[in-house]
């Protein structure tokens, strides 16, 4: 359906992180706020992540090196 489309057209895009994930905080992609895991450790305000999945709406981080 086309929320499900629109969801994992997140895959790939990169994001600015808004508060700390331990492993679970908020990023911004596009000027939108979505809650984010980090697939690694601690990833600290202000870094950037691109997103590696999204599985039931729970958007997947890793920090871009």
């Amino acid at each position: 359906d086309l929320e499900r489309r629109q969801w994992l057209a997140l895959v790939g895009k990169e994001g600015l992180v808004l508060t700390d994930l331990r492993p679970v905080g908020v990023i911004e992609i596009d000027g939108k706020r979505f809650d984010a895991l980090s697939e690694t450790t601690l990833i600290r305000s202000g870094q950037k992540v691109r997103v590696t999945a999204v599985e039931s709406r729970q958007v997947k981080v890793r920090p871009l090196a």
